[in-house]
């Protein structure tokens, strides 16, 4: 059995259920699109979306590897342009605090003795923040460069498996040793100085075939999968399936990771015709179409040609990760959504009549349960009622809340000190003051004024938001 990671300060262990990161900012991105404010992988913006995620609060930062683009005859396409992993990790590490950083490695391209040494620099480098995926390659022409052709399928994870296990054999073994295996011969084998996580770093693989799953539950602590489904049912099915293998064969506990690109604009309906521009409308279609191929005929991902095209817009805008797209509200209610439940604020007196265009977003997003927090619940004389308040919700057979505002804000005021309380009610109106979220006077007067009265009945002294 695998030897378990160290945990310490790696944030890839923190205590959120939720891990979030970045993919590619090493080179072009997953998207395969031809518009020109497409990113590009210079050091400054390197450094730049490496801060962000890193002041934010994100956990990973991987970087792939790429030796040679997609298309034949095309040195200079934006797919082979792509900062070496392990020298930018190392360097990202310098430039962060807290998140961890993950360099990809292809296992014919590089001995695993180097692998080692290279590995232990950077965890050293960056406190104990590293992790390492581990690909058996997949793209035919580059490990050509190599003089390592192309390996059957199957085989190629036989190679893996033996060359990890020597890579974790020195990051902890304190005297030298031999190997001698099926395709590698080591002779008085040792690297040292060691990581700094023992008795290893943390392993991230991508599995997707049934053997790549195997492997990826065997021996990595984090595995990748391309959700193939966006109902939340399908997706709870398909991860917990994969952390079931892991668990009853191998007896091991898995995270599991998956893509998702972001588009986010001043309204939904802008952030979707955006999404069709960069990914349908300036799709790099040589570029796409040599991608899916290498994908679907060596890594088993994708079975079919059907396959291939149903996810072709999904290829296109970020390496068939689901899409969060619409505004930053939107996107939070998605967020939301596949952790819990969404919430929705509103200090419009016509809520009552808007119950079934909640109930509405709730299909649209797929939400299995909406909860209302509303002006003037509690002096409704019908909505103040539990039994007819169950009523009137029941007959949208879907899992809907009213709660009136003052019955947060008292279970607020109970809670928290005058300091926190007023934060927290001034934050609120920040948000109806930001135009991206809501900036409209009337709403933003009638939250101040119900705030207000609120306040005037628990303290006796009115004070607004201010």
């Amino acid at each position: 059995m695998t030897a378990a990671p160290a945990m310490g300060g790696n944030p890839l262990f923190n205590a959120n259920r939720l891990k979030l990161g970045i993919f590619g900012t090493n080179g072009k991105g997953a998207a395969q699109t031809l518009v020109p404010e497409a990113y590009r992988p210079t050091w400054p913006a390197s450094v730049k979306t490496a801060q962000l995620a890193d002041a934010a609060g994100f956990e990973a930062i991987l970087a792939y590897a790429r030796w040679k683009g997609y298309i034949a005859g095309r040195p200079d396409h934006a797919s082979g342009i792509t900062l070496d992993p392990f020298t930018w990790c190392a360097a990202i590490a310098q430039a962060t605090r807290q998140v961890a950083v993950i360099p990809t490695v292809h296992a014919p391209t590089l001995h695993p003795i180097a692998a080692a040494k290279q590995c232990a620099t950077i965890d050293i480098i960056s406190g104990g923040r590293m992790a390492l995926n581990v690909v058996g390659g997949w793209n035919g022409p580059e490990l050509a460069m190599f003089d390592a052709p192309m390996a059957e399928h199957d085989a190629r994870y036989d190679h893996l498996q033996e060359w990890l296990e020597i890579v974790q054999r020195l990051w902890v073994e304190p005297e030298e040793f031999d190997h001698e295996g099926r395709f590698f011969h080591v002779v008085r084998g040792s690297s040292m100085p060691k990581p700094l996580q023992q008795p290893r770093p943390p392993i991230v693989n991508a599995g997707g075939s049934d053997r790549g799953q195997a492997f990826a539950c065997e021996f990595a602590d984090i595995c990748f999968l391309i959700l193939r489904s966006e109902e939340p049912a399908d997706i709870a099915r398909q991860i917990a399936a994969y952390k079931r293998m892991a668990l009853d064969r191998f007896g091991r506990t898995v995270q599991v990771w998956t893509y998702a690109y972001c588009v986010q604009r001043e309204t939904r309906e802008e952030a979707e015709r955006y999404l069709h521009h960069f990914s349908v409308e300036m799709e790099d279609g040589p570029s796409l179409d040599a991608w899916s191929a290498g994908v679907g005929s060596q890594t088993k991902i994708l079975t079919s040609p059907e396959a291939v095209r149903a996810f072709r817009q999904r290829f296109a805008a970020g390496a068939g990760g689901s899409g969060l797209v619409g505004t930053a509200g939107d996107i939070e209610e998605y967020h939301e959504e596949r952790l819990v439940r969404a919430y929705e604020v509103t200090v419009r007196d016509d809520w009552r009549n808007r119950v079934s265009n909640f109930k509405t977003k709730m299909d649209r997003f797929k939400l299995p349960k909406y909860v209302i927090i509303a002006a003037n619940v509690n002096a409704d004389p019908e909505w103040s009622v539990p039994a007819t308040m169950a009523l009137k919700l029941n007959k949208y057979e879907r899992d809907i809340a009213v709660v009136d505002i003052t019955d947060v804000l008292n279970f607020l005021a109970a809670e928290l000190n005058p300091a926190e309380l007023r934060a927290v009610v001034n934050k609120g109106y920040e948000y109806l003051s930001d135009r991206k979220l809501c900036g409209k006077e009337d709403f933003k007067e009638k939250y101040r004024e119900t705030v207000r009265d609120w306040l005037d009945e628990v303290s006796g002294s009115g004070t607004a938001a201010t």
